[in-house]
């Protein structure tokens, strides 16, 4: 156990424990996508802000595993586990805790499948900009090398379903780094531990306030109304936290 200022910007080093889970669960993400093979485990949170989104993965019963830090790769997932890329601050516009929300979204999404398409459908209906799709298709396009300086090649039938994931997950992000929705959980939670982290979450947001990265909703308090009653859904009976804080 470190002890660490608030203000603290210097890593905080994994406990031995940590170590050992982290290194197996890369280990085994890699064996499962031998493309990932080149990814080394970071053995630090480069600083406060990741260890916050580790505290708030684990709410929903999401684990977080850092590596070396890559340009092309800010975060991935495999079953429970979230990979993020380790940036110190001010190295890149993709703080963890926005990228922890967005990856987040999608192993939650195969968890509760059916609450999950139901909340896809309530956004993509009632609350996306009108441009939202088009816009967010070109850039997956772009990321997935269907869409090149030269040419744009077909995309593979359900892309639909590909985008309207990604717009999902870019909301989820956002509002991870809101504090109105860590508030509106707050507000619905009885268990003490939760809140208390809740509390935590929203003081460092309101502290050191941080931009929304991509904005796709028209009604953004709608959109956090539905999304908080999503999330509370995904709430983990227990709440085990990283050793190091």
């Amino acid at each position: 156990m470190i002890a660490q200022t608030a203000e603290s910007t210097a890593p905080l080093l994994l406990s031995a424990e940590e170590l050992v889970r982290a290194q197996a669960l890369l280990d085994e993400f890699q064996k499962n996508h031998p493309r990932y093979a080149h990814l080394e485990l970071l053995k630090s949170y480069p600083d406060e802000d990741y260890m916050l989104a580790a505290k708030a993965c684990r709410l929903f019963d999401v684990e977080v595993v850092l590596y070396e830090p890559i340009d092309t790769l800010h975060g991935v997932t495999e079953g429970s586990c979230v990979f993020l890329s380790g940036y110190k601050n001010g190295v890149s516009g993709h703080r963890p805790l926005w990228t922890a929300g967005h990856e987040a979204s999608h192993v939650l999404g195969l968890r509760r499948r059916a609450e999950h398409a139901e909340f896809v459908s309530y956004i993509m209906r009632d609350c996306i900009l009108p441009d939202a799709f088009d816009r967010r298709s070109t850039i997956e396009e772009m990321a997935q090398g269907y869409l090149r300086i030269t040419h744009r090649e077909p995309v593979p039938e359900g892309w639909g379903d590909v985008v309207n994931e990604e717009i999902i997950a870019d909301i989820a992000g956002n509002f991870w780094q809101d504090p109105a929705f860590w508030t509106g959980i707050h507000e619905r939670d009885g268990n003490i531990a939760r809140r208390a982290l809740y509390t935590e979450i929203i003081g460092k947001l309101k502290s050191k306030p941080l931009r929304p990265y991509r904005s796709w909703v028209l009604d953004a308090s709608a959109a956090r109304e539905k999304y908080v009653e999503y999330m509370l859904l995904c709430l983990a009976p227990e709440v085990e936290q990283p050793q190091s804080c």
